[in-house]
């Protein structure tokens, strides 16, 4: 029975690893908001399947950066680039701190709230972008 729950694992992380990897081109898609869903729906604790989430994205994020700074054209540029990258990881561990907490504590409601805000706010701009145009 062990080579049983060896393939259901397997299934598991190719299920994970296809989803993040088309969840990487479409835009709307937060790659660790995919890994994250489908790992809690795979039976996953949430804390655990967000940890997995993080630090799979840390390596997308680097290579992203490197990119950008390769992109930069100049020497104030590649400055810019290279504060805006380290700026960004910053703001993205504390973020994925605050994200544990909220796991931590179960205060997935008060976030859903905050989600719906964030989107009904971008609505109401998109249609008087939409108008004004």
């Amino acid at each position: 029975m062990p080579w049983l729950s060896i393939c259901r694992r397997a299934s598991r992380c190719a299920r994970l690893g296809f989803a993040a990897a088309f969840s990487l081109p479409i835009a709307g898609l937060s790659y660790m908001g995919v890994l994250f869903c489908l790992g809690v729906m795979m039976g996953v604790a949430r804390k655990i399947s967000y940890r997995f989430a993080a630090v799979s994205s840390v390596l997308t994020l680097l290579v992203l950066g490197v990119v950008e700074i390769c992109t930069c054209v100049t020497y104030v540029n590649i400055i810019a680039g290279i504060l805006a990258v380290v700026l960004s990881a910053a703001v993205t561990y504390f973020m994925v701190k605050l994200m544990l907490w909220i796991l931590h504590g179960g205060k997935l409601k008060a976030f859903a709230y905050y989600d719906f805000a964030l989107a009904g706010v971008c609505v109401v701009v998109g249609i008087f972008e939409l108008i004004l145009r």
